[in-house]
């Protein structure tokens, strides 16, 4: 089969139904390129298989995640996804779904909630008001599969950031059509329960899924419980025009047993912070989102994807000792078309692609200082709204010349608008004096701002195919990114918010992808010049407050390498993850080539899977985490460095019936203690080291799930 009729099968996927592709046999190991034949409903998601062809074949780092393959895995958190995937640096925060996620070392001074990292769910942008996704309002029990777009490749989604965007496939009514029951207990009390089920008709179909998820974590004060419900139906309205719609909706109610200096965890690896309990430290947060996407195949070689969301979030309680009592309401809406269109121009084609992506949010946040014990409002303190508009237009040409040769050419242009207004501008406080923190500080004076920053940016990438089973690839890019709304002047922080620049990116790459019948992967190395960095810095006189800023100059390399290979078929295969990391200060003023913390040197993961019997199977890994530092400077010594570690895990699945799988998911075996991450500040600040989150210590999970 030709490549490049390929491209349009694969690259136009999104618009394909798992339930109705069908591979053709391959004519001989190198025929890794199928034919796809479409039948009956073609719903907004495809197979594994054809979205893995579909990654195989771009000029880009990119790794998909089979859901079905972490049925036999306790998915608390992100992290237990992410994990398995080159490039991605993560590790659980809690026995919650608190996670950190750093894809290329973004977010290097923020990790939580995936900064720097965008994240979408079928189609749908959820990165908030400028800044990053929730860790909560993703249903990981519904989820088919899980793509992740690394460096120059998440362009295939127009997201233009430097270090990647992780797009969560939902399954439909095609996937499942008859109940499951899942039900885990674990450490820590842990329980989850969850019902989901689909259905298919003639020219439509419908998924829903129910979960509750609770534990008291592994530290006092780290309760966690969360309920949530998502659900969509697709609808074929015609042979060329198709529907689904989704709905979701979470709420989750948890305590915050907060970081605490390396000291007190080396004295007591459970510690918690002393004020996260006497301020009883907690966070309320409800979240719910709609969203459309319409598909018009104007012709076979023409289409129009149209998609929209509307997501509302409320968050109320006491989720820091610098916010205070809040109370905030998040409203949002986001509208994305998209056009694809095939040119074929003598031996070779041309896949263009037009889209546009609107996001606008309107953020309304109060704070109130707390009674000593936290829990009653005194008077408040911050009142202020915040409008973000993000959008972008971009344009991509992929130009196959013949089977060896593919050209990729993009161009992307972002706009940043941010207006806050300040209801609020002087102490309002009975007596007319302001107490000193940690509750927050009314600031005098109206904080109000409106910023409007744009950019240009572009993309450049070749591939040459080996064979059809094996290609090189190369690109070249720049991205353009900038703060969120929250992390600005009179919401967090008090830098002056007209102050910051856009932190831009300039990135090359070269890879090499290889599949065959026994052994297939792929390698990366990347080199990142990263201009006016937005990193954390630390406000002076202000207990616990930090805000962002363009701190310099740095440069972020590596090396990605993933390889997944049958050493028997069908019953022993082995998989391999390193990453490599040279993330630094390029000839900063003050901190000249340091290291950036939080970033190791080296981290893997090798991961066995052996099929003992047709019904059982065990699957062992090791995972290994270098050396971290958490100050610019170095300074501090050893209380100010996070220790490399390694994990010991092991799983066993057995599945008796085809009705009926179960599971045991045994984690840390050798109960290593260990911190999951650090801070990281300018300076040693405390002879107590760095705010630390402890890692997870020994734990088993148990379950099992029952179709009927």
């Amino acid at each position: 089969m030709k490549l490049r009729h390929a491209f349009w099968i694969v690259g136009h996927g999104c618009f394909l139904s798992g339930a109705g592709l069908h591979a053709a046999e391959k004519s001989d190991d190198d025929q890794v390129i199928e034919q796809v034949e479409v039948q009956g409903l073609r719903a907004s998601t495809m197979s594994v298989e054809v979205v893995e062809q579909q990654h195989f074949i771009e000029a880009g780092a990119s790794t998909v995640v089979d859901m079905a393959l972490l049925q036999d895995k306790s998915l608390n958190n992100q992290s237990a996804i992410l994990e398995t995937v080159p490039g991605v640096f993560s590790s659980p925060l809690s026995a919650g779904t608190e996670a950190l996620i750093s894809i290329r070392g973004s977010g290097v001074s923020q990790t939580a909630n995936g900064r720097g990292i965008k994240t979408y769910q079928d189609g749908v942008l959820l990165n908030m008001a400028g800044g990053g996704s929730s860790p909560h309002d993703m249903d990981l029990q519904s989820l088919k599969m899980v793509e992740v777009f690394r460096g120059s490749q998440a362009s295939v989604l127009a997201a233009g950031v430097s270090g990647g965007a992780v797009h969560y496939r939902t399954l439909t009514g095609a996937d499942i059509q008859a109940p499951k029951i899942r039900i885990e207990v674990g450490s820590f009390e842990s329980k989850r329960a969850t019902v989901k089920t689909g259905q298919q008709w003639d020219n439509s179909d419908g998924f829903i899924s129910l979960t509750h998820f609770e534990t008291d974590g592994q530290r006092e004060h780290e309760a966690f419980e969360q309920n949530q419900f998502s659900a969509n139906w697709g609808w074929q309205m015609s042979d060329v025009i198709q529907n689904r719609v989704y709905l979701s909706y979470s709420d989750v109610d948890l305590k915050i047993a907060g970081g605490v200096r390396k000291a007190q965890w080396l004295e007591d690896p459970l510690a918690v912070d002393d004020l996260a309990l006497r301020i009883d430290q907690r966070l309320k947060v409800e979240n719910i989102r709609l969203s459309d996407k319409f598909d018009w195949f104007i012709s076979d070689a023409a289409s129009l994807e149209l998609t929209t969301s509307i997501t509302k979030t409320e968050a109320s309680g006491f989720p820091a000792p610098p916010d205070g009592i809040i109370e905030d309401t998040l409203q949002g809406v986001m509208f994305s078309p998209k056009y694809s269109h095939q040119l074929d121009w003598g031996n070779s084609s041309h896949f263009l692609t037009a889209s546009l992506g609107i996001n606008r949010f309107d953020d309304d946040l109060k704070k109130w200082q707390a009674s000593s014990d936290g829990q009653d409002k005194e008077y408040i303190a911050f009142d202020g709204n915040l409008k973000t508009n993000d959008w972008d237009w971009f344009l991509q040409d992929r130009w196959v010349l013949n089977e060896q040769w593919q050209i990729t050419a993009g161009l992307q242009k972002n706009f940043f608008k941010r207006k806050f207004e300040d209801r609020i501008f002087d102490c309002t406080a009975p007596n007319g004096v302001c107490p000193p923190g940690p509750p927050p500080q009314p600031i005098a004076g109206d904080d109000s701002y409106a910023i409007d920053k744009s950019a240009l940016n572009y993309q450049l990438g070749l591939s040459y195919f080996i064979t059809q089973a094996q290609h090189l690839f190369t690109g070249f890019s720049t991205t353009s990114s900038f703060v969120s709304g929250r992390e600005l002047n009179g919401m967090f922080g008090f830098t002056d918010p007209e102050a910051i620049d856009l932190q831009e990116a300039k990135t090359v790459e070269l890879g090499y992808k290889f599949k065959t019948p026994r052994i297939s992967g792929e390698v990366t190395a990347y080199y990142s010049q990263i201009e006016d960095a937005i990193l954390e810095v630390k406000v002076p006189n202000v207990q616990r407050k930090r805000v962002v800023t363009n701190i310099g100059d740095t440069i972020h390399s590596g090396i990605e390498l993933g390889v997944n290979a049958a050493l028997i078929p069908q019953i022993l295969q082995v998989s391999f993850i390193y990453n490599y990391m040279d993330f630094h200060f390029n000839d900063h003023a003050l901190y000249g080539n340091n290291p950036l913390p939080r970033t190791p040197d080296h981290f893997g993961l090798l991961s066995f899977n052996w099929h003992i019997t047709p019904t059982i199977s065990m699957q062992p890994n090791i995972r290994y985490v270098a050396e971290q530092t958490s100050t610019y400077d170095l300074s501090g010594g050893d209380l100010y460095k996070i220790e490399s570690y390694t994990l010991l895990n092991l799983r066993l699945a057995y599945q008796p019936v085809a009705q009926l799988s179960t599971f045991i998911d045994w984690r840390n075996l050798s109960d290593e203690v260990y911190i999951a991450s650090g801070g990281a500040q300018e300076t040693a600040t405390s002879p107590d080291g760095t705010r630390v989150a402890p890692g997870i210590q020994r734990s088993i999970y148990a379950g099992f799930e029952w179709q009927f």
